[in-house]
């Protein structure tokens, strides 16, 4: 069975910054302001361009891309463990309707028990914005089929 073809027209791009040691993680959440359901794809990158998390690659999910229904709330954790680094987060989207934030976290060993604490926070007016273009899916036979078989 091939993948579904998504069409992802908005990218939506966080601030470069640092996760402090030793465990961080990011966040991510997206809400679904619509009337319909819309399909979202995170990926976060470390400094140097190298993906750290794609979701369309996370063996957790079931599908190449991850489905928020109306009105609902997505949520993904991403550790990063105890690796420095600057980071940066980029979350692709087939509507408007659907707006991001995420959170650096790291883990405070300061109380009785660990939690984990917010250092930084991305509002989604924090992101840049871009639209993707447009593409039509491919015309023709099924992945490995043929036309006219007899």
């Amino acid at each position: 069975m091939s993948e579904p073809e998504i069409n992802f027209r908005h990218e939506f791009v966080g601030g470069a910054l640092t996760v402090q040691p030793p465990t961080g993680d990011i966040l991510m959440r997206v809400y679904n302001r619509g009337s319909s359901d819309h399909y979202v794809r995170a990926l976060v990158q470390r400094g140097t361009g190298a993906v750290v998390f794609d979701s369309f690659l996370d063996p957790s999910e079931t599908n190449p891309g991850i489905v928020v229904h109306s009105h609902k709330l997505w949520t993904w954790p991403v550790e990063l463990g105890d690796e420095l680094g600057t980071y940066v987060v980029r979350i692709l989207t087939t509507s408007l309707d659907l707006v991001p934030s995420i959170e650096f976290r790291v883990l405070d060993h300061s109380g009785a028990l660990p939690k984990l604490v917010t250092y930084a926070y991305e509002w989604p007016g924090d992101f840049a914005l871009f639209e993707l273009p447009f593409h039509l899916p491919p015309v023709g036979p099924g992945q490995g089929g043929t036309v006219g078989r007899g």
